[in-house]
């Protein structure tokens, strides 16, 4: 198991970094290399869609079930039975 995940991290970077430099290459270069070939998989083309908001009914609850007494009232069912 590895003690310092950071150290880790480190020291692959530096591996890459020694790789590139043997290939004549710098690490940025390889970095915007890498960006270019995996362009569909590391950017979003475009913007995430925005959240609506439900516009606000007098007489509707947040959750959307609306007042009982008032439905009751509309549809003339008193809880008791069928109105």
């Amino acid at each position: 198991m590895v003690q310092d995940p950071l150290q880790e991290l480190r020291d692959i970077r530096r591996q890459m970094e020694q790789a590139c430099a043997e290939r004549g290459q710098t690490y940025a270069e390889y970095l915007s290399q890498a960006q270019r070939k995996y362009t569909d998989r590391l950017v979003r083309r475009a913007p995430k869609p925005r959240l609506m908001v439900k516009e606000f009914q007098p007489g509707r609850s947040v959750t959307g079930r609306g007042d009982r007494e008032q439905q009751r009232a509309e549809t003339g069912v008193t809880g008791i039975g069928v109105g």
